[in-house]
């Protein structure tokens, strides 16, 4: 369904789909940094976060531009379910809950990773 084929509802569903998605992002990016800034980080673990950040970077300005389309009306969605709405907020919950040493940082890019997942699953239509 385009932009202007949604109910009200299912256009702030969707708005609400975009922010957990984009707060999973900025959340691992910023734990990614942070891990960069601790004494015990190394040179090669500091290019590897450097590259994943990269990464994340791309999958948000990805995710901006789905969401430019839909605002647009140029792009097709499902309307999230309330049962993706509440796995999102468990996976953002999750994020935000794990810190940033580095054995957790892989548990960090799996959980944003669902979270992007189910994000284009609402995205394709």
């Amino acid at each position: 369904m385009t932009k202007t084929e949604l109910t009200l509802k299912q256009r702030f569903a969707y708005q609400q789909s975009y922010l957990l998605a984009r707060e999973a992002l900025g959340d691992a990016i910023v734990k990614l940094m942070d891990r960069n800034e601790a004494d015990d980080a190394d040179r090669s673990e500091r290019i590897r976060n450097r590259a994943k950040i990269l990464n994340l970077e791309a999958d948000k300005a990805l995710l901006d531009a789905r969401r430019a389309a839909f605002d647009a009306n140029q792009a097709v969605i499902t309307p999230p379910t309330p049962d993706q709405l509440d796995r999102l907020r468990d996976l953002v919950a999750a994020v935000e809950g794990l810190n940033a040493d580095q054995k957790i940082l892989d548990e960090v890019l799996d959980l944003t990773a669902q979270s992007l997942g189910l994000f284009r699953e609402i995205q394709a239509a």
